[in-house]
């Protein structure tokens, strides 16, 4: 054990005994930083407007689940964050009890969200354990209103809906989205509505 502590000395004193006009060892390079999966693409504003959205909310949801429909209402907590290089907007949601129509368990979600250049448009696909396949739909976002328009058609039960997502970016640590459905030719309603508030 005093090995280490000697040749630390000696290193040390031998530094000391030099002439002050000696030559000292050159600085050491310094360290690469290190390696990030962000893409050089992700530095567009349209990816570091998604960026926005990350972090960990607490969600207030309300459903109604046709046009006629009393609300029903539940909490759910969503994880956000940029994944595959930046490029993708991750959200994940873990949620209260549905009606049994619905599952009559907790729901879970899986939102991937990013810009297309080349569409110059936002794209999005979700995934629900309450339907058993992929819901997708593409928009703009509305720099007066502060909002992204994602919209899309998709099959559940045998229906045809089409389905209009308002979400607005953060305001004071807070956001909301609606859905906005319509099934067929008939009237579009208010299907859901989540307010969601950032974790500090």
């Amino acid at each position: 054990m005093l090995t280490p502590l000697l040749t630390t000395a000696a290193v040390l004193s031998l530094l000391a005994a030099q002439p002050a006009d000696a030559p000292r060892p050159a600085n050491p390079v310094a360290p690469a930083p290190p390696p990030t999966d962000r893409s050089p693409m992700a530095d567009q504003v349209e990816f570091n407007r998604l960026a926005t959205l990350e972090g960990t909310w607490d969600v207030s949801l309300t459903f109604w689940f046709t046009p006629e429909s009393k609300p029903h209402t539940t909490a759910a907590v969503c994880t956000a964050k940029m994944v595959l290089g930046g490029l993708f907007l991750e959200q994940r949601m873990e949620g209260g009890v549905l009606p049994g129509a619905m599952g009559g368990r907790p729901f879970s979600t899986a939102v991937f969200t990013s810009y297309n250049p080349s569409s110059k448009q936002y794209e999005q696909t979700r995934m629900s354990s309450t339907v058993p396949g992929p819901m997708s739909g593409a928009g703009t976002f509305d720099e007066a209103a502060g909002s992204f328009t994602i919209s899309g058609q998709y099959t559940l039960m045998g229906m045809k809906f089409s389905e209009r997502i308002v979400m607005t970016v953060p305001k004071d640590g807070r956001s909301t989205i609606e859905s906005h459905l319509k099934i067929g030719d008939g009237p579009e309603w208010k299907g859901v509505e989540m307010q969601a508030v950032r974790r500090k």
